[in-house]
């Protein structure tokens, strides 16, 4: 089936979230380039090639999930569109902009009262469960898609809490590092299950949990959808892309635990 085609003529491409790529790009390439800036910042050693690797690919997902017609139909065409825009955003966009900042570069968060209470075990994880399964109750997600600002709340609030989530599986920082390998598989296996609740439900459900705009716009219909349907597309991606994103992260846990440590390979 040709989605594409098929979908209304609302293909608005963002120019505001474009004109802010370009300057996240520009911002980036001056920190990181320019010796001057990263030592006055406390960088000693030019940025890895990895790492501006994960900000390009950061950026990409940036555009993908805000800047591209995917915004719009999101918001007014189809729950499964919408929840992969939600995914994009907080098991893409947040973990790769973290392998991607170099430690000096965010230690000022360091400053951010509360900060770091919530990077503390498991404190993170359960504020981003709050947060991910609290939205997508159907009267505060259709709540959002009928208030701007709600929408953009909810929208902070998810890179708030992915920041959170992920960072004790990627703190770039030694002041707060990043949870043993044994700890990150026990977290990334609890990540998986904080998810599950909300989109669990979703894929059961005999009944939509959303009427706005969802159940009645030919947007959906044009996709050969019906509201249900799309509602089950929604939690089977979540659960997807959830399972993937952790799932990476708890096999590269995994290695690194089996890795011997480095007083035992002295002894031979």
């Amino acid at each position: 089936m040709n989605w594409w085609g098929r979908m209304p003529a609302h293909q608005d491409w963002s120019i505001t979230v474009m004109v802010t790529a370009i300057g996240l790009a520009a911002g980036w390439v001056w920190v990181t380039a320019n010796p001057r800036v990263r030592r006055r910042l406390g960088g000693t050693r030019p940025v890895t090639l990895s790492r501006h690797a994960a900000f390009a690919a950061m950026l990409v997902l940036y555009l993908i999930a805000f800047g591209s017609p995917m915004n719009v139909w999101a918001d007014r065409f189809s729950f499964a569109i919408h929840m992969t825009q939600h995914m994009l955003e907080v098991m893409g966009m947040v973990p790769f902009g973290l392998l991607a900042m170099p430690d000096w570069l965010v230690r000022p968060l360091l400053k951010v009262p509360g900060f770091q209470y919530f990077t503390r075990r498991f404190v993170g994880l359960l504020f981003f469960g709050v947060v991910l399964n609290g939205f997508h109750w159907p009267w505060l997600y259709d709540w959002t898609l009928r208030s701007a600002w709600v929408h953009g709340l909810e929208h902070g609030l998810f890179f708030v809490g992915a920041l959170f989530f992920w960072w004790p599986l990627l703190s770039p920082l030694p002041e707060i590092p990043p949870f043993s390998p044994g700890w990150q598989i026990v977290y990334a296996m609890s990540g998986m299950n904080i998810m599950m609740p909300i989109s669990v439900y979703l894929l059961i459900s005999r009944v939509p949990w959303y009427a706005y705009p969802y159940g009645h716009d030919a947007g959906l219909r044009a996709l050969g959808l019906t509201p249900l349907a799309d509602q089950q597309w929604g939690g089977l991606i979540m659960l997807l892309a959830g399972g993937t994103a952790l799932g990476a992260s708890l096999v590269r846990a995994f290695w690194r635990y089996q890795e011997p440590s480095p007083e035992l390979l002295a002894s031979d």
